[in-house]
């Protein structure tokens, strides 16, 4: 799921093209005063929030690929009885998307009070609105158009703001129909609601954002590492399984905390990845009183870029599993601990703060912590439902009664004399601890653009005494209504239920961005059919079907799925595989299979490495030297030249050579005869004479398996970078977004040939690397 706000930022308005950096504005800077959400200050239901331009040129953009289900471009703005003019036109969006595996979710994004384009807008601005849009002006001011068929795509500009009373802006809203909801939210597939919750079941696999724990009171907790004096050292080698072949990084260390015995309270823990370190924050549970002290919580430098160091020295039988416990908490991914591992060797000790000022180590493994995400919508950040219920006779009224809602109503009321105003209330909802709990409800609510139930919900407005003065006169209020229904539009929406659930829509599209699962139609975009070179990929869809699940758990597991990192792990994958199309690289030789398949599926077809059985032959470009360095046969630790095609390069981003080879098998928990660490430092290695070396190098009968299997294609790609270039990462992290400027553009390009290098060892390719990173951006920005 891709989804951005309505509002990208002033990309196209820079006066200097020299200008180094985006200014970039917050998008709650866009949030206006006045039509907050979920209530208005007449204390009526209002589904949406209003949004203010930083210009009034700034382009409105759809918030997610999607289809047009309904719109009004009025050649003009209607006027109402004072002789105030207003904008009426709108675009309603249907989007359908995944968040993880099997895991579709459609909502609906509503643009209300669009400026009217043939009014007010100049012929440029108006050329970039899509074409639907932009050919529908002088449409009737009432009513609506159905569609329910127009594609739109994330980022198309849907018009500029128009505004009401005088003020620019637009109403922006979310929702989504209850049978949708239910089908996304309802248990176990989130715990939205659930105060209590339980524990995953090995096939809830669903994870994306931040992780959270549930930690019992009683629970305990240790003022040392379990196993502090076992890693203060460098690890010996293994016993089956042998230490990665490459000098061991330097040795954990682990600071000794004033703990205690067990959690004195029931404890929300959670932890968040920012750059390359981890940020714990916790809450006691009871009272929800935040307990850790820092704003930002309690900071661990550098954590996330030293997973592959903690794991391989604290789970040595499979660090990939391990790496799973430090990542999520829990192990999602195909690889399992041996069922004879003793329980201690899974256990996860992480710091956590539990009064001001003390912290003790806590076992997240336990099997009495919860350990959840923000694709579970915990309650502990904030998440609930609230309804009146779908039964109640005055659910149409438009007055918003909800016990949980008129309890922060009232206490608004400032002066104490039983009487909420509009102004009290505007005063209180500005207050950021009331805002940030409006925010994260989600409420079933009539809504506002549905005619059929006007007269219930203007009822109470013509009641004596009634909160909001309104014209009761039945002329007045003839006009009235016919006024509001200028705007209405629920008509021409093919059926929709006029009882939604509403969220906050800035809330709604913030927190689904820390989900960047890549759907089907998203990936099509990034890698489309007209870069496929056919004779690899035939049917360029099938191609990346194969591969595109496995590669968004892969991105979700080493935290390549942000804004920053994707980009670039596509981009570069890209060129080193052929856009998934060669996981093996190329044999050339003139043998039938290859002439008449690729070598993608070359090995899969054999059952085994190309080259192992004669007469299919040797391939002289691995064992001849490579522009002046030394041939393949003796490099990354080959030991001669059948190693040289044995071990060429394979996977997303091609690994290389025996040694990186054992690195992964003993990375995966994959069985490895014992073998010598640096074999390549023996003499006999040295001189090239393998049958004279008495350090023993790894031995892996079956390099195919990481061509064979698309999960391991692209998690070996990702474990490099990890694992041997693990500063990559803080180079993708500085990247600035998509560069627009002639200095942007120089920067960009020196960060894509940075990676590069550190994945190809080289540039080769570099405006081919560069131009597809750039490509990915313009789709995933």
């Amino acid at each position: 799921m891709i989804i951005s706000y309505p509002f990208l930022g002033d990309q196209d308005n820079k006066a200097d093209e020299t200008q180094a950096e985006n200014v970039r504005v917050d998008i709650n800077d866009y949030e206006c005063a006045h039509g907050i959400y979920p209530v208005s200050f007449n204390q009526r239901w209002h589904g949406g929030c209003h949004l203010q331009p930083q210009h009034t040129k700034e382009p409105i953009c759809a918030i997610a690929d999607g289809i047009i289900v309904a719109y009004r471009i009025a050649s003009d703005m209607v006027t109402d009885g004072n002789n105030q003019k207003h904008h009426n036109s709108f675009v309603l969006l249907k989007h359908t998307t995944e968040t993880g595996e099997g895991r579709s979710i459609t909502f609906y994004s509503l643009y209300m009070h669009l400026h009217c384009l043939d009014s007010g807008v100049t012929q440029p601005e108006r050329l970039k609105v899509i074409e639907k849009l932009r050919t529908a002006s002088g449409a009737s001011t009432s009513g609506g158009v159905h569609d329910g068929q127009t594609k739109v795509n994330r980022k198309d500009i849907l018009g500029y703001a128009g505004g009401m009373y005088g003020n620019c802006f637009i109403h922006f809203e979310v929702f989504m129909e209850d049978k949708d909801l239910t089908q996304y939210f309802d248990a176990p597939k989130t715990r939205l609601g659930v105060a209590n919750p339980t524990a995953h079941a090995d096939t809830e696999t669903d994870y994306w954002g931040n992780s959270y724990y549930l930690i019992p009171q009683g629970t305990l907790m240790r003022a040392t590492h379990p196993y502090a004096d076992a890693h203060s050292v460098a690890a010996p080698a293994h016993g089956h399984h042998a230490q990665p072949a490459r000098p061991n990084p330097n040795a954990l260390t682990f600071a000794a905390l004033p703990g205690t015995e067990s959690s004195p309270a029931k404890l929300w823990v959670q932890m968040r990845f920012e750059k390359g370190d981890k940020w714990t924050t916790v809450w006691n549970a009871g009272t929800g009183v935040r307990i850790s002290t820092e704003d930002k919580g309690t900071k661990e430098a550098d954590f996330e870029y030293s997973l592959y160091n903690r794991a391989s020295k604290l789970y040595p039988t499979c660090p990939s599993a391990g790496y799973e416990l430090l990542r999520f908490g829990r192990i999602l991914g195909p690889d399992r601990f041996a069922a004879t591992a003793p329980a201690t060797t899974q256990d996860n000790w992480q710091p956590v703060e539990f009064a001001t000022g003390q912290s003790g180590y806590v076992n997240l493994s336990a099997a009495s912590v919860i350990k959840l995400s923000d694709s579970d919508f915990p309650a502990a950040s904030g998440w609930q439902k609230v309804t009146e219920g779908a039964t109640d006779p005055a659910r149409n009224d438009g007055i918003c009664d909800i016990a949980a809602l008129q309890k922060l109503i009232k206490d608004a009321d400032s002066n104490h004399d039983g009487i909420t105003t509009p102004e009290e209330l505007a005063a209180w909802v500005q207050k950021d601890e009331v805002r940030n709990k409006l925010r994260r409800m989600i409420c079933q609510a009539p809504t506002e653009w549905d005619k059929s139930i006007n007269e219930a919900r203007f009822a109470p407005l013509r009641k004596a005494g009634a909160k909001v003065e309104q014209p009761a006169q039945d002329n007045a209020y003839g006009k009235f209504k016919s006024f509001v229904e200028k705007f209405q539009f629920w008509d021409q929406t093919g059926g929709l239920s006029n009882t939604i659930w509403h969220f906050h829509p800035l809330e709604f599209v913030g927190h689904f961005r820390k989900c960047g699962w890549l759907s089907k139609d998203e990936l099509e975009r990034i890698y489309p059919d007209h870069l496929f070179n056919r004779g690899f990929a035939p049917v360029p869809s099938e191609v990346r079907e194969k591969y595109r699940v496995h590669f968004n758990k892969v991105t979700r597991k080493y935290c390549f799925n942000d804004s920053a990192r994707l980009p670039h792990f596509l981009g570069q994958g890209a060129i080193e595989s052929n856009r998934f199309c060669q996981m093996v690289e190329g044999t050339h030789t003139p043998t039938a299979i290859n002439a008449k398949l690729p070598d993608m599926v070359s090995e899969d077809l054999l059952g085994h490495w190309y080259g192992q059985i004669q007469p299919q032959e040797q391939n002289n470009y691995y064992k001849e030297p490579r522009g002046g360095k030394r041939s393949y046969s003796w490099f990354n630790g080959n030991c001669g030249d059948v190693d040289a095609q044995k071990f060429r390069g394979r996977g997303f981003k091609q690994i290389t050579g025996r040694a990186l080879y054992a690195n992964y098998w003993v990375y995966r928990g994959w069985p490895v005869l014992p073998f010598d660490e640096n074999w390549w430092n023996d003499p006999q290695w040295i001189a090239q004479n393998a049958a004279g070396m008495r350090k023993r190098p790894a031995v892996i009968d079956d390099p195919q398996k990481i061509s064979i299997d698309a999960y391991s294609a692209i998690d070996c790609g990702a474990v490099y970078l990890v694992s041997e270039r693990a500063k990559t990462k803080s180079k993708m992290d500085s990247d600035r977004g998509i560069a627009t400027t002639l200095a942007e553009k120089k920067t960009e390009k020196e960060i894509i040939e940075t990676v590069t290098k550190a994945i190809n060892g080289g540039s080769s390719a570099l405006e081919l690397r560069v131009d597809a990173t750039r490509l990915a951006k313009e789709i995933l920005l």
